[in-house]
């Protein structure tokens, strides 16, 4: 049976975001060797500044997903009207698991937890796979742009 739970275990978010990264087309050489101590000093930030919190996915206490979300504070200052933003991030289940409603159930329990924390607009980056589930459930495509900087 599907069991969707709050952790403080944030090994499983270095697990999750180094497979993510790997499934969209990193390899290992490009991962950070620090990546470890980079993201637990990242999540304890967020976990004081932003009220962080991972949520895993598990069948018969075997970890198959993983989600993270917490505040999200934009890059400059909200002066038109109030919206709280929350932001998710590392959704990941594992391949053999996937297609069977775990991502949706995540999701749904990241929103309700930024909900109960007051947030009223989520914003997240997405895969072209993800899309789809985002999209299902309600989530829009932005107006939010990027520009790749040359590094010569």
């Amino acid at each position: 049976m599907l069991n969707i739970r709050a952790t403080t275990d944030d090994e499983i978010a270095i697990y999750a975001l180094k497979q993510i990264a790997l499934e969209i087309g990193a390899t290992e050489a490009m991962i950070d060797p620090n990546c470890r101590e980079i993201i637990l000093e990242w999540i304890a930030s967020a976990r004081k500044v932003d009220q962080y919190q991972g949520f895993v996915a598990e069948i018969e206490q075997q970890l198959i997903g993983f989600i993270g979300c917490q505040r999200y504070q934009k890059g400059y200052p909200q002066i038109i009207h109030i919206v709280q933003y929350g932001y998710i991030w590392g959704l990941y289940v594992e391949p053999t698991y996937r297609r069977q409603g775990i991502a949706t159930r995540l999701m749904q329990t990241a929103i309700e937890y930024l909900s109960s924390i007051n947030c009223t607009q989520i914003l997240l980056h997405t895969s072209q796979v993800g899309q789809r589930v985002y999209e299902k459930m309600g989530f829009q495509i932005s107006n939010e742009m990027s520009l790749k900087i040359d590094e010569n």
